[in-house]
């Protein structure tokens, strides 16, 4: 098993290259720079070209791009091109949040989603497996943006239950237990319009799974032999369909990431998501490039979790 973890991860250092280069060419060829935001369109000619090689941007696109390159074996990430401030730190500070917002859509979508595929998918046409099954439709077909909204008006501005922004009400001196609940009261509905698409997801997959398992004959064997239904399901059934729900799990991983942008953007929400749509907005380079370095990281993290998984889940699999 370390082995292939080893071989796997040697492997991604190319990928990992051939994709932060490909990010960085597209990003040179959008329109403006750093400069049509930090600089005043009035500008001295001279006072522009200065700051542009102050900043490196003069350069050739392929010495600017093995520069940047350079510094991030080194472990430099660089500085921000709007307010100076260290990339590594401004990273550090917004993954937290990033990581609480996904990994809560996360549980939510397995927790919720692997026994209503089960449900589902044992209940298979039925008035309520049609029902599920319009929910998941449904799930999959409702963009992140209008979900949110529609959450926003009914639970924020209508009924005020709930914050439509932030992380934490402003101000409020909460402290232990006042202040947890102040988060989670905050975190209840980007959580949930991030993990709307994702727990569909994982409801198809696993019915999906379920319905081929419970089909095959070991199942009608146990089934045969009198065994409890739950066990049937349970301990030989969804067992063995954990294969494609794990599968699953590895590319949620990416989706969750890259479906935060939108929402962090959204509800205000002080994550990794918003700092790329902020910094996208500035053409702050050395940002949107960590950024789409930390991406380019948890795809291949997602893959490489989802094979471990694999031998975990099923005996049969070892890698050696």
């Amino acid at each position: 098993m370390f082995t292939f973890i080893l071989r796997r991860t040697l492997q991604a250092v190319p990928i990992t290259v051939i994709v932060t280069m490909i990010v960085f060419i597209v990003m040179q060829m959008t329109p403006g720079n750093p400069m049509s935001t930090l600089i005043n369109p009035d500008a001295p000619p001279e006072e522009i070209v200065r700051r542009e090689r102050q900043l490196g941007l003069d350069r050739p696109l392929y010495v600017q791009y093995l520069a940047w390159l350079r510094e991030v074996i080194r472990g430099n990430l660089g500085h921000s091109t709007k307010g100076g401030r260290r990339v590594s730190e401004m990273i550090w500070s917004r993954l937290g949040p990033t990581l609480l917002l996904a990994g809560t859509a996360i549980a939510v979508s397995f927790l919720v989603g692997v026994p209503i595929g089960v449900l589902s998918a044992v209940r298979r046409y039925s008035a309520l497996d049609y029902a599920l099954t319009v929910f998941a439709f449904f799930g999959l077909s409702v963009p992140n943006f209008f979900f949110a909204i529609g959450l926003i008006y009914v639970f924020a501005v209508q009924l005020d239950w709930l914050p439509a922004m932030g992380l934490a009400t402003i101000a409020s001196g909460y402290t232990g237990w006042a202040l947890v609940v102040d988060h989670l009261r905050h975190l209840v509905l980007p959580a949930a319009v991030l993990s709307l698409s994702t727990l569909a997801t994982v409801v198809r997959f696993t019915r999906s799974a379920m319905l081929e398992v419970l089909a095959a004959d070991y199942i009608r064997t146990a089934d045969a032999k009198g065994l409890h239904p739950r066990v049937v399901v349970y301990r030989h059934a969804l067992l063995n369909a954990l294969i494609p729900i794990v599968t699953v799990l590895g590319l949620l991983l990416p989706f969750l990431f890259s479906g935060s942008f939108i929402v962090e953007a959204i509800f205000a929400w002080p994550g990794l998501g918003q700092l790329g749509v902020q910094a996208i907005f500035s053409r702050d380079y050395p940002v949107v490039m960590a950024i789409n370095l930390f991406a380019a990281l948890s795809v291949l993290a997602g893959s490489l979790i989802a094979d471990v998984l694999y031998a975990v889940v099923d005996p049969r699999i070892r890698y050696e």
